[in-house]
């Protein structure tokens, strides 16, 4: 029997899928153990919102930060990643009321330490459009359009969608929407494995005024590839809550935090490793600059 290290190539497996939640043809009930606070119903009326998508170009500010640990624990530590870039919303429409969405990512960086190498970036990576989206009254299409060399930046589609929220119709009005799930799946690169993302978020109206939503999930993610001469399976649950608040008529939210806790497990070889993996991140709209 082999004996059980934490290599830097194996770390990074468990870091880097941080931002993801699971999908199956049948929707299972998601039980996360902190669910989302219930806001209490005074009985005042609430003001009359309507969110609906605006033409024109939006910027957000994306910061995610994680942990990784093996457990037990071991001399390697803990290894953390932060991420930071900036996801560029174009919205366009047509003359019969179908909006086109783009989204794209740019300015991405990234910094780590522990057992996890750090990517040498120069400068700041731009990786282009990562989801294309119609949608009409009755319709929403949501297509992946980052290509399968930068398979490595998988999870961050996770992001554009969660920026997105594609469980929400196209206008919002006061009328409280009932839970809404949304699964889809995704696929991520690691140390010569190739990483399944199966992906299921629903998301509540807590019906309040300015308008917010909680959601919830749960990631299942599998893989297996080759490391050198040794095969790797990769297998995992990460649950996640978080919340998304509308400002300004927008049908984009002006504010997405969430939080993330899970195990991933590693075969290597005839050796096993269990990581305990946390996260945060923050999707913040950023107002235009007011010119002087």
């Amino acid at each position: 029997m082999r004996k059980l290290t934490l290599t830097p190539s194996v770390a990074v497996i468990g870091v880097l899928v941080a931002a993801c939640t699971p999908s199956r043809s049948t929707v299972p009930t998601v039980t996360l153990p902190y669910p989302p606070t219930e806001r209490t119903d005074t009985g005042a009326p609430r003001n009359v919102r309507y969110l609906t998508l605006i033409p024109g170009h939006f910027k957000y500010h994306f910061v995610q930060n994680a942990t990784v640990e093996p457990e037990p624990r071991t001399d390697a530590g803990m290894g953390n990643l932060s991420m930071r870039a900036r996801l560029l919303v174009d919205v366009s429409s047509d003359a019969d009321s179908i909006h086109d969405v783009i989204i794209s990512i740019d300015s991405l960086q990234m910094t780590t330490d522990g057992p996890i190498p750090s990517r040498p970036m120069r400068e700041l990576l731009s990786l282009g459009p990562v989801l294309q989206v119609s949608i009409s009254t009755n319709q929403i299409t949501v297509e992946s359009t980052l290509p399968d060399s930068l398979c490595s930046y998988g999870q961050l589609v996770i992001v554009a969608r969660d920026l997105l929220l594609p469980q929400l119709p196209a206008q919002i009005t006061d009328q409280p929407l009932q839970m809404r799930t949304d699964s889809t799946t995704a696929t991520t690169c690691r140390a010569g494995t190739r990483i399944s993302l199966l992906v299921i978020r629903q998301l509540r109206d807590l019906g309040t005024q300015p308008a917010e939503f909680a959601f919830e999930g749960k990631t299942e993610l599998t893989g297996t590839g080759m490391l050198g001469r040794d095969s790797v399976t990769v297998s995992g649950s990460i649950s996640t809550r978080g919340s998304a608040l509308f400002t300004g008529g927008s049908r984009l939210p002006s504010l997405v935090r969430t939080a993330s806790e899970g195990w991933i497990t590693t075969k290597l070889g005839d050796s096993t490793i269990v990581f305990r993996q946390k996260s945060t991140q923050e999707l913040q709209e950023q107002q235009p600059e007011t010119p002087p």
